[in-house]
């Protein structure tokens, strides 16, 4: 009787576990993974939109419905299978709340609708506010300190559902000739508001690096500001650059566009002139490759007679003399691409385009600096205008 018991039981806990694992049979299901309901995100840049469905039948396509009304459709990278993953863009035209929902389908014909999550599209701010308090007047003398920002990166510090998230490290350091004499803060602005600050020992040496980590976790494409003695205590030689707000994208770090140098050591440098004055090696470093940012590649766009085109700004120690952007064109995925024009110099950080409805573009960018250096063309980033 006993080893029966011990039978059962064992078929029993067997059977629990078999249940366990094994998927509930149900119905078609579809849901939103990115973003978050009640997320927010800067006017002007795409918002990726990360979805599953599932059904026994398959999945066949998923719709990306924005306020109720059909915005595309995407077939999944396998149709047919049990399981979809389709990740899809959405170039929000204002500010204000939006509602997001997918609708599968399935082989069969039946369709599912997610639960519909909620979007905050605020507008993008982008100058560095100062503070509001009176600081003291300085003024610079004969062998002063200068705080330069030389990099604001976006680290990956871990993921959640999948999907990175960011603290943001700032590289300054002294390019004075003297050393920075007392303490002073360090503002981290986060989309234009004033969020933390911190003190920072002074004594950096000219030449010397530092760098500090704020620890405010984030998501997507913000706007970074960094105010290096957002108080005004150090009499610097410069004031020019000490702050700092563009955009910065979690998950894809940037990388610093500024070596770093040695510290100061006290042998005197080898005259290289010949008067006896060292000279300064000539900048032989192309600027980095600044990267497409809208229209997002692939993305599908509504008949229109001009877009915009908008690309992630880059950086570069002899300062950037503009951009150059080269458009092309086919009437169909099989005809050979055309080209339309190439602009440039451009100092902003995007150019609008003349566009003709029912055609495929491609663009790309570069970079050039004062120095003559040109960096290599971006990859090519391909969207079409529909014809409706």
């Amino acid at each position: 009787m006993y080893k029966l018991s011990k039978i059962i039981l064992m078929f029993a806990s067997g059977f629990l576990i078999l249940a366990a694992c094994s998927p509930v049979a149900t119905g078609p299901q579809a849901w939103i993974d990115h973003p978050r309901n009640g997320a927010s995100a800067p006017l002007g840049l795409p918002v990726e939109v990360i979805s599953h469905a599932q059904s026994n039948q398959g999945i066949a396509e998923i719709v990306l419905l924005v306020n109720g009304v059909a915005y595309r459709r995407d077939l999944p990278a396998n149709p047919g299978e049990p399981l979809a993953k389709v990740r899809q863009e959405w170039l929000p035209e204002a500010e204000g709340t939006y509602t997001l929902q997918v609708t599968a389908y399935d082989s069969a014909g039946a369709t599912v609708n997610s639960s519909p999550i909620t979007v905050q599209i605020r507008p993008v701010m982008a100058v560095l506010p100062l503070p509001a308090t009176e600081v003291p007047s300085v003024t610079p003398v004969p062998g002063s300190p200068d705080l330069q920002i030389v990099s604001v990166e976006a680290i990956i510090e871990g993921y959640k559902d999948g999907y990175p998230f960011c603290n943001t490290r700032v590289i300054y350091r002294n390019a004075g000739d003297a050393t920075v004499p007392t303490d002073f803060n360090i503002q981290f602005h986060f989309n234009g508001v004033p969020t933390l600050e911190n003190l920072v020992a002074g004594g950096l040496a000219p030449g010397m690096s530092a760098e500090i980590i704020f620890t405010y976790p984030f998501e997507g494409m913000p706007y970074i500001g960094i105010n290096l003695d957002s108080t005004n205590l150090i009499a610097e030689s410069s004031e020019d650059n000490n702050a700092f707000a563009e955009i910065r994208m979690c998950g894809t770090p940037q990388t610093p566009t500024f070596t770093i140098p040695a510290p100061a050591t006290t042998i005197p440098p080898t005259p290289t002139s010949t008067i006896g004055v060292p000279t300064t090696p000539a900048d032989t470093t192309p600027p980095p490759v600044p990267q497409p940012a809208v229209p997002a590649d692939g993305l599908e766009l509504t008949c229109r007679a001009n877009q915009d085109l908008v690309w992630m700004p880059v950086s570069d120690p002899s300062g950037l003399a503009g951009y150059f952007v080269r458009l092309e064109r086919r009437p169909n995925k099989d005809a050979s691409w055309q080209a339309v024009g190439e602009w440039g110099p451009i100092v902003d950080k995007q150019h609008t385009v003349t566009v003709e409805c029912g055609f495929y573009y491609r663009w790309s960018v570069r970079a050039r600096d004062n120095a003559g250096n040109t960096s290599n063309w971006s990859p090519w980033s391909r969207f079409s205008v529909l014809i409706y």
